[in-house]
């Protein structure tokens, strides 16, 4: 099973993890660096583990292995791999299950020496293995409670393990109570109470609000506004709101195994699913407000409107998403055909439209859309479909299993 290649070149130090228990009471396991950073121990014949090739001596990168085997990796007692715990918490789902990994970390922390070791023998097994293994477990529940709550939230039997296993094994093991205390109140407050950090989403968009209606337009007798009446960025504005609403309940998990296209997609990936229907709504709206209308130069000044709309999204709210949704909407064929409507469109924004398609075109693998996203300064809102092809093509392209079968 391959969860992530991971590369680093430069030594880990285990100075934060050591930290984790240190500032909460628990004794602190301090490895002298031989231990910490040596391979020597790794049995190169191992054939439930297979690693890269590697100038790094201090850490071997792991190309796959079984799932018992990943999991020991990562509570690993000569060294902590940050970048490899980010990787297999991202990415484990593919390969096993919430249950199956938090029963192995549990079994993991456990862990004991041989029966009919000597004493000396069991004084250095707890100094040099059990003690970093369990603080390993230690520092990677944290992670898995920082950054994936809902595998949590969503599964009421797995939260009941966790706090079992707290309130246990962990609460009884010398000099890991405070930590036991630190992680049941992380539960508390990711699973239980899911407290959300994020601010308001017009802050984090950077969005200044602008009115919605252009007040010269907005007084008619009648008291009735057409969507001619609103202004291009306040509608741009809107629309990135609404799209970054949901661009931002996108969990990692939905991303795997092409999550989005299969039968059971609407429980396994919902905010992708929900965003994808949103993108190929936006653009029947775009073009069932230009057809709607019967006068030609109301069709041509909605046009006009969609087009500058596209532009503030692009220029002023890097809302890339809702650029690809318009610009389709107007290349309908319901629309594009209205030649006598596009003559009445001034050149200029014809000019206009013309450069956010070619920043939209597919060729070259969006290369001029991935140059221009490169050089924005954020916050924005990218293409989704974009990482939705590329993910179907590493799915694609990749086996599942090494050679041997592993």
């Amino acid at each position: 099973t391959t969860p992530s290649n991971v590369t680093r070149t430069n030594t880990i130090s285990t100075s934060n993890e050591d930290q984790f228990t240190k500032n909460n009471g628990a004794q602190s396991v301090i490895l002298d660096e031989s231990s910490r950073n040596s391979c020597e121990d790794e049995p190169e014949d191992n054939t439930d583990i297979v690693f890269m090739a590697n100038n790094d001596t201090t850490k071997k990168i792991i190309k796959g292995g079984t799932v018992e085997k990943l999991i020991e990796r990562l509570t690993y007692e000569n060294y902590v791999d940050p970048d490899y715990t980010s990787a297999f918490l991202l990415t484990y789902r593919s390969f096993t299950t919430p249950k199956i990994l938090l029963t192995q970390l549990i079994a993991r922390f456990c862990i004991e020496p041989l029966p009919g070791s000597s004493q000396s023998a069991i004084e250095t097994f707890n100094y040099k293995k059990k003690k970093p293994i369990c603080l390993r477990v230690c520092n990677t529940l944290k992670h898995w409670l920082e950054r994936y709550p809902e595998d949590f939230s969503a599964d009421e039997r797995l939260t009941t393990i966790l706090l079992d296993f707290l309130e246990g094994p962990m609460v009884k093991t010398p000099g890991f109570e405070a930590v036991a205390a630190r992680l049941q109140k992380a539960v508390e407050k990711k699973v239980f109470i899911n407290e959300d950090d994020s601010k308001p989403v017009g802050f984090l968009m950077g969005i200044e609000p602008t009115a919605l209606f252009i007040s010269k337009r907005s007084r008619r007798g009648n008291g009735a506004v057409s969507f001619l009446d609103m202004d291009p960025l306040a509608v741009a504005q809107q629309l990135t709101l609404l799209e970054f609403d949901s661009y931002k309940l996108i969990q990692p998990k939905e991303c795997l195994n092409q999550a989005w296209n299969k039968s059971d997609k609407e429980l396994n990936a919902p905010n992708i699913v929900n965003m994808i229907r949103r993108t190929n709504a936006v653009p029947l709206w775009v073009a069932s407000e230009i057809v709607s209308s019967e006068k030609l130069k109301v069709r041509a000044a909605l046009i006009k409107n969609f087009i500058l709309i596209a532009e503030k999204c692009k220029n002023q709210l890097n809302n890339f998403n809702a650029v690809m949704e318009i610009i389709s909407g107007l290349q309908l064929s319901a629309v594009y055909r209205l030649k006598r409507t596009w003559e009445h469109v001034p050149p200029r924004l014809k000019v206009q439209l013309q450069e956010l398609v070619d920043l939209m075109q597919v060729s070259n693998n969006w290369k001029t859309y991935r140059e221009a996203l490169k050089q924005c300064n954020p916050p924005c809102i990218p293409y989704l479909g974009v990482y939705l092809t590329d993910l179907t093509f590493v799915e694609d392209g990749n086996p599942d299993t090494l050679d041997g079968g592993l």
